[in-house]
Order: C-alpha cells, then sequence, then structure tokens
C-alpha cells in the first residue's frame, strides 16, 4: 500500500492540479500527466484531435529532430510515451 503522507496537491492558477510525491529513498524524477481530453470529451468538432496532438508530441521540433529528442532522453536514462484511452480514472461532467 503506498504511503500517503508525502502526496501534497497543488492547483495552479490555471486550474491545473499537480500531485507531487516525495520519496527520499530515490534519486530520480518520474513525472506523468493525464488530461481530461480524448475519445470521451472531445467534441464533434474536434473529434480525433487529443489523439492527433499525442502523436505529434513525438514529431520533433523546429530545432531538434524526433530522433534528437529521444535520444537526449535515452542518455538521461528517460523514458517517454503516451497513449489514448476510451476509459479514464478521472471524474467526468457529464
Amino acid at each position: 500500500m503506498l504511503a500517503t503522507n508525502h502526496i501534497r496537491t497543488t492547483i495552479l492558477p490555471n486550474g491545473l492540479t499537480v500531485l507531487t510525491e516525495r520519496m527520499e529513498h530515490v534519486r530520480s524524477v518520474s513525472m506523468g500527466v493525464w488530461l481530461t481530453t480524448g475519445a470521451r470529451h472531445d467534441t464533434p468538432e474536434l473529434n480525433g484531435l487529443s489523439h492527433f496532438v499525442e502523436h505529434m508530441v513525438f514529431k520533433g521540433t523546429t530545432t531538434r529532430s524526433a530522433r534528437r529528442i529521444s535520444l537526449d532522453t535515452d542518455e538521461l536514462g528517460g523514458y517517454m510515451n503516451a497513449f489514448t484511452a476510451h476509459s479514464t480514472f478521472l471524474p467526468t461532467s457529464s
């Protein structure tokens, strides 16, 4: 069972909720981002846009190729992945 005494909830001025957990015995950082978007939340006009953006995250930028970003992440011991799903553990506003 996960101890919750080091988990802190912060709500930023733009409404974004950030959960952080301090783990004294770990010398690394892990980050996950979950957004209430996608097939379940897309309007008919934007249907599929969230899935498209998910793929674009890994296409690179005007100054760094996707390969360069991947290599830089690997060199730091990092791992990048993304997914979309129809269900979510986040509450919906329907």
